[in-house]
């Protein structure tokens, strides 16, 4: 690429997107349920936070693996019609799901928490995202994986460049022609 070997390019010999950064996005249209599938990667039992679930709906993605204890985190409670529907869903296809009220600019777990953490269409709101992204990192595990997927276009360097730091990149995915969503993996390391 025009940056040399440290520069931030396509994934397939493309164009360099930026050169400060040493990992490679891939042009590849992002899929939410690769991404939390990817994120979740891993042996036994994983305990899941999943920040900005909203009126909870997104459970009929298929998102979360069987044998998962999911904690779905939002400012507003979700109205009980939904929330029921949510984890009898969940419960049909093999995890656990509870809902609990909060902020992410101040999560309420313990550090190390949590071995995985999601969020889909979140890190928008108005709020400064590498204060939510910090607190993810917080409260996950040591190897513990961020799944994201944002309509934020730049949104890696806030994960990647302000938080988690280029050696936890697992993927992260970007086709501005195909769409505006950046997606990606990164792992606390």
């Amino acid at each position: 690429s025009a940056c040399g070997a440290a520069g931030m390019s396509y994934g397939g010999g493309g164009p360099p997107i930026e050169c400060a950064s040493a990992y490679t996005i891939k042009k590849v249209e992002p899929d939410e349920a690769k991404i939390y599938a990817e994120a979740q990667r891993g042996r036994g039992p994983l305990r899941v936070l999943w920040v900005g679930a909203g009126d909870m709906k997104g459970v009929s993605k298929r998102l979360f693996r069987a044998g998962a204890e999911v904690v779905a985190l939002d400012l507003s409670k979700p109205d009980a019609t939904d929330l029921s529907a949510a984890t009898t869903y969940a419960s049909a296809h093999g995890y656990q799901l509870q809902f609990e009220q909060g902020d992410a600019t101040n999560l309420k777990f313990a550090e190390g928490s949590f071995d995985v953490v999601v969020c889909s269409m979140f890190l928008c709101q108005d709020f400064d995202p590498a204060v939510v992204v910090s607190e993810i990192r917080r409260v996950l595990k040591p190897g513990g994986r961020f799944g994201f997927f944002e309509h934020v276009e730049d949104i890696n360097k806030v994960v990647v460049d302000k938080v988690f730091g280029e050696r936890s990149v697992v993927n992260v995915q970007y086709y501005p022609e195909m769409t505006n969503v950046m997606a990606g993996v990164v792992r606390k390391v």
